[in-house]
This record gives C-alpha cells, structure tokens and sequence, in this order.
C-alpha cells in the first residue's frame, strides 16, 4: 500500500512539472449578449427604459399588459388603464413605432413581442402626442438561430374554465441568407358576471324613496387567435430587407338575462344576446440599410387594415307594453397605411443625431343600423347611417442627444 502510494505522488510530480514547462496559450473569451450595462445605463439616462427578451421570458406572464403592470414607472388608473405619469389618456402606445391596428394592444400575447421600449419623455422620434411619455411595443424579431418554444395554460373563474396556447419557431436557411420566424397564440376564457342594483328617487323632506330593483347576469366569452412572423433577407453584410405579416381574429360573445321589479309590483324581464368581433391583418415591409458602424437608414411601408362589427339583439317584456324588440348593429373598417424613413449616427463623445419623415394615410368608414320591432328606428337615423373619413398628416423631424456621462443627457428637439 505504501508503496502505490509514493508511486502515485511521483506521477503527479512528473505531471506538474511536464506542465511547468508548457508556454502558457492565450484563451480568446466570446460574450454573447443583449444589451450592456452600459448601453442601459445610457438608455436610462435618456428617459428610455427597455424590458427585453430576457425579462420577458422570465416573467412567467401571458400578455403585455401583465408585464406592465409589474413596472415602477407604469401607473394604473382608477378605471384600469395603463400610462406614463399617472395620465393614462396622454400615453402613447405604439407597435413597431406606429400606432397601433387592433382595439386592445396590451392584450397582445407575449409570444410576439420582442422588447417593450418604456419613453418617459417627449422626443422628436415619438412625436408629440405622447406628453405623459410612449410605450413602443416591439415584435419579435429574426435570430441567427433555431429554436421553437410551446406555452400551455389553464384558468378558471367562477365555475368556468379557460385556456390559452403559444407557439413560436425561429429557423436559418443554410442555401440563402434568409432566417424567419413564426408565431401563433390562441386563447379562450370565460367572464361571469352577476350583480344585483336599485334606483331611488329623492323627495322633498324625506329620505329617498326607492323606485325599483334588478338583478342582471351576463356571463361573456373571449376568444382570441393571433399569427405573426418575420422574414429577414441579407442582402449583403450592410443591407437586410425584412417582411413581418400579421394577422388575428377577436370574438367576444355575451348572453344577458334581467329581470326589474317596481315598488308597484310591475315587472320587466328582458334577454340580449351581444357579439363583438375583429379581424385584422398587416403587411409591414422594411429596408435596413447600415451604412458605417455608427450610421444606419431604415425605410418601412406597412399598410393595416381591421374590421371590427358589434351586433345586439334585444327582447324586452313589459307589464303594459307588451313585448319589445330591439336591434343594433354596426361596422367600422379602418385601413391605414405608413411610410417611416429613419436616420441615426453617432459620433466620438457621446452625441447623437436622429432625423426622419412620417407620412400617414387613414380611412375610417362607419355603417350602422338600428330596429326597433323590425322596422327602422327613425329617431336613431337622424344623422344618417354611413360615415367616411379620410385624413392624410406629413411629418418631418429631428433630434439631437448629448450624453455628458452616465447621468446627464441633453436633448433638443
């Protein structure tokens, strides 16, 4: 045993020195990464908060609004909505730097999103219509890799379920320089709702007399299907073309019961059936052009258009009157189209110039109908019952950023 012993620790000393005498080799260290610290630093100096691709994946949240609502500098309203400064109604919310096509874009599931930009500030980029600051939510871009993610989730409210699907695949082409990605999301979730109300009615010199009461129920479904994607073309090592449809479908539909007492013994029963929907797509097409390491163009056309219809049925049955039909329904079609053209350099100490054009076209065109009985109601048809609009705004900017240091910045529009 002793004698194993003293041979293992001669071998090891023969090692030891074998190794001595070997140069040492000069090791090249690779760091991948997002944004640097840095480069955060700088952002936060100049009003812009990022939440990445990283923070994203770890919050274990569905959509963009979830993951909001954990932000210091978001604030929430009394009514539920999400701002800057406290002035949800002054906010600026935009997708891809446009605003955006769809009715709710904080409901857009976190699957599609690449980065959400957080701008405490007015800038020339943004525009001014965000005095409280902008949100610019950033969807999911191309990478220089394969992977495919799967999300499945479970809810339920009340006695009523619910479920939600994500899915997303990212691939490169080894025959042309050309990588895409794909994404779908599909939810379904249900909503009861009960409440019980009365009306009074103040008399003079006594206390208020209540006038009737109700209960309501109205449970409603959501239904929401949402596809995006990306295909980004290199050209060559300065020029990339990028091409991102997107498309979805929303339903939201409602089923009511209620039933009214008066102080008299009267009674209204009524039953209203409501569908709410939206489709949508969009075609956005960009050109990325880097033209030296601290200059780039970007040039992007899109074109969106939605349609979104509200329909509602509804029977009333009154003690005197009999029974009472009711039906209203519209359509709003809304197509818009963009061209942004954006420039950006960088120079030695920390200045910065940004400079572009906007140039928009919208339509807005409204159809309605109202029935009472079957026949049309008169009294709601004064104004007609079509509408178009069309309005077209140019806009021209510039803006130029000096950073002292890591914490002050000055900005001029």
């Amino acid at each position: 045993m002793r004698t194993s012993f003293i041979f293992l620790m001669a071998f090891f000393a023969a090692q030891a020195q074998a190794q001595s005498e070997i140069p040492p080799l000069t090791q090249k260290v690779i760091v991948n990464g997002s944004q640097t610290d840095v480069e955060e630093s700088r952002d936060f100096v100049a009003g812009k908060f990022i939440i990445g691709k990283q923070r994203i994946a770890q919050s274990g949240v569905q959509n963009v609004g979830e993951i909001l609502r954990r932000e210091p500098a978001i604030s929430i309203g009394r009514d539920g909505r999400i701002g800057l400064l406290g002035l949800a109604g002054y906010t600026q919310v935009l997708v891809d730097g446009v605003p955006p096509h769809g009715p709710d874009v904080f409901g857009i599931d976190l699957v599609h999103v690449e980065r959400i930009e957080i701008i405490k500030s007015t800038t020339a980029v943004t525009g001014p219509v965000g005095i409280a600051g902008t949100i610019n939510i950033v969807r999911r871009k191309t990478e220089r890799k394969a992977f495919t993610q799967l999300r499945v989730g479970g809810s339920s409210t009340g006695d009523r379920g619910g479920a939600d699907l994500a899915w997303s695949t990212n691939r490169t082409l080894s025959i042309i320089p050309l990588s895409y990605n794909l994404s779908f999301a599909a939810s379904h979730k249900a909503a009861p709702s009960q409440s019980h109300y009365f009306q009074t009615r103040d008399v003079a010199a006594s206390n208020p007399a209540q006038e009737f009461d109700g209960e309501l129920s109205a449970p409603s479904q959501l239904q929401l299907l949402t596809v995006g994607s990306e295909f980004t073309l290199a050209l060559n090592a300065n020029h990339k073309l990028r091409f991102s449809p997107d498309g979805g479908r929303f339903n939201q539909p409602q089923e009511s019961l209620e039933q009214r007492r008066w102080s008299d013994g009267s009674q209204l029963f009524a039953q209203e059936r409501n569908r709410n929907s939206m489709s949508s797509y969009s075609t956005p097409l960009s050109w990325d052009w880097q033209i030296d390491p601290h200059s780039n163009l970007v040039v992007k056309l899109n074109m969106n258009h939605y349609r979104m219809e509200a329909d509602s049925f509804r029977s009333e049955i009154w003690p005197q009157g009999g029974l009472q039909l009711r039906r209203h329904s519209q359509a709003r079609v809304v197509t818009n189209h963009f061209l942004n053209v954006d420039f950006n350099t960088e120079f030695d100490g920390g200045h910065e110039i940004t400079a572009g054009a906007k140039l928009v076209r919208n339509s807005i065109a409204r159809t309605y109908a109202d029935l009472a009985n079957g026949a049309p109601d008169l009294s709601l048809a004064v104004l007609g019952t079509e509408s178009a609009i069309h309005f077209d705004s140019k806009q021209l900017f510039g803006q130029y950023e000096y950073r002292l240091n890591t914490t002050l910045a000055l900005r001029t529009p």
